[in-house]
């Protein structure tokens, strides 16, 4: 299917795909710049089509990765993103150093990260981080926890309210924790205090599944998924 171009310029390089049942966001990266050795050439974004901030998240990775292949072309191939105190700049060296534990990860955890730290750079990421307080964090917690509006498909249908966001919120601060942690290795004395606050408080996550799915399960689902 052609892809197809939408928000450049608050989303630079981000294109689409269409699938079966829904879009697929990518970032891609320029051409002219690949032909020059550049990697990665494609990255799947992956968000929450419920949030109705879902472009915030989808625009703050674009950002990251248009960001990381210009310092690039430019030759900076281990330069590290300027650092001014704020939230989004520690996410953004967090995800685009050269020596960040980062990019090891393997890819089903980055999706979860980039989830996460999509979130609070869209939301939060112009907060110093030497001001952030344990309130601020229980704040952005219960906000980003608040269910999402509902769709006008689901007023026709006479539904009246969509369940809390507990993995969004959770996702949101579990990314915080990490962050932070990184300025900690570092030596960021704004990230030490913040660091000592975040291990004292206590936030509500997604249930642990009861059930797995068993051999027989498996092996039945492959036989239709073949047909």
């Amino acid at each position: 299917m052609e892809i197809m171009i939408e928000t450049e310029t608050t989303a630079p390089g981000l294109k689409w795909r269409q699938r079966k049942n829904a879009r697929a966001a990518y970032w891609v990266a320029r051409a002219d710049i690949v032909k020059q050795g550049y990697k990665p050439e494609t990255v799947r974004i992956h968000f929450d089509a419920a949030d109705p901030h879902h472009m915030m998240a989808i625009a703050g990775r674009c950002m990251v990765l248009q960001a990381e292949m210009l310092s690039w072309i430019a030759g900076n191939r281990g330069h590290r993103p300027t650092y001014d105190g704020s939230l989004g700049s520690l996410i953004r060296e967090y995800q685009t150093a050269t020596e960040s534990p980062y990019h090891d990860l393997r890819p089903n955890s980055r999706q979860f990260y980039d989830y996460g730290l999509g979130l609070l750079e869209s939301n939060v990421g112009n907060r110093q981080i030497s001001a952030i307080t344990g309130s601020d964090v229980r704040r952005w917690y219960k906000t980003l926890r608040q269910p999402a509006p509902l769709t006008e498909a689901q007023k026709a249908r006479g539904e009246t309210s969509n369940p809390e966001r507990v993995r969004r919120a959770y996702a949101a601060v579990q990314m915080l924790r990490v962050v932070i942690g990184y300025g900690v290795s570092l030596v960021r004395a704004e990230c030490l205090a913040l660091d000592e606050a975040l291990k004292k408080m206590e936030f509500q996550g997604t249930r642990a599944r009861e059930t797995r799915m068993t051999h027989a399960q498996v092996t039945a689902f492959r036989v239709k998924a073949r047909e």
